[in-house]
């Protein structure tokens, strides 16, 4: 990261969503995302959970141990609160401030904040390595032209083009990422009056502690726009055909 100029640190995604100044509410990105998702991960993910925990159950029996139920979804959130907290991990320390302090007073267990400190560790090295100028973290952006709303994790000048940035401390780097970073590229030129001419995508690992980096050029975010725009529409009429 370079310079050292002051950047925009917005709010984050509002607690009660987003609205129009019409008092509307506005779709958000992630959750017309969401609606579209392909879920063969997330059913892969819930199928080797459940052969661990059979594992697990099978060497208790062996050993006369009792084993606790293993709340599925309870590891599910336990997961999205270590993203939680490591995205707000990035952001400190991306405005000069102590994000593994962040880590260490959040109410992770010792076990998920070892996760929230890798992917830390994995942000801190990628950012040390790439070159770019922050413009703004975490800022809240509403179309009113196309009523939806959402909230990039970061926009910076990246070799002098204004790009969208968004960490991911996912297992993989997935299509739907780039649909979203299309989305936030849309909202930044309709809210902010500039036309963003990339996106990143940044992989940071929550168990190796590497980074992967993917790059979405212009012609490619303006495919991801236009696919955006197809759900966004899909969504907006759902539930209208009914028997």
């Amino acid at each position: 990261m370079s310079g050292e100029r002051q950047v925009e640190r917005g709010p984050g995604r509002p607690g009660d969503g987003y609205y129009l100044p019409s008092g509307d509410k506005a779709f958000g990105v992630t959750t017309v995302l969401g609606r579209f998702k392909n879920s063969k991960f997330l059913i892969r993910w819930g199928w080797n959970q459940g052969l661990e925990e059979g594992r697990l159950r099978a060497e208790a029996r062996m050993h006369k141990r009792r084993r606790k139920n293993n709340d599925l979804y309870k590891r599910r959130d336990e997961a999205g609160d270590v993203g939680s907290v490591a995205h707000d991990a990035f952001e400190d320390y991306l405005h000069g401030e102590d994000g593994y302090a962040r880590i260490r007073n959040s109410k992770l267990a010792p076990e998920f904040q070892g996760e929230a400190t890798k992917a830390l560790d994995a942000f801190v090295e990628w950012a040390g390595s790439y070159k770019f100028d922050l413009l703004a973290t975490e800022t809240p952006l509403v179309s009113q032209y196309h009523e939806f709303a959402g909230t990039p994790d970061a926009v910076a000048r990246v070799n002098g083009k204004l790009c969208i940035l968004d960490w991911k401390t996912s297992k993989g780097i997935y299509d739907d990422m780039l649909i979203q970073v299309g989305a936030y590229a849309l909202l930044w030129h309709e809210v902010r009056g500039e036309k963003p001419e990339g996106a990143h995508v940044i992989r940071l690992s929550k168990h190796s502690g590497g980074f992967e980096h993917r790059f979405a050029p212009a012609a490619k975010l303006e495919a991801a726009k236009k696919q955006f725009l197809r759900y966004l529409e899909m969504y907006r009429h759902e539930g209208e055909v009914k028997w």
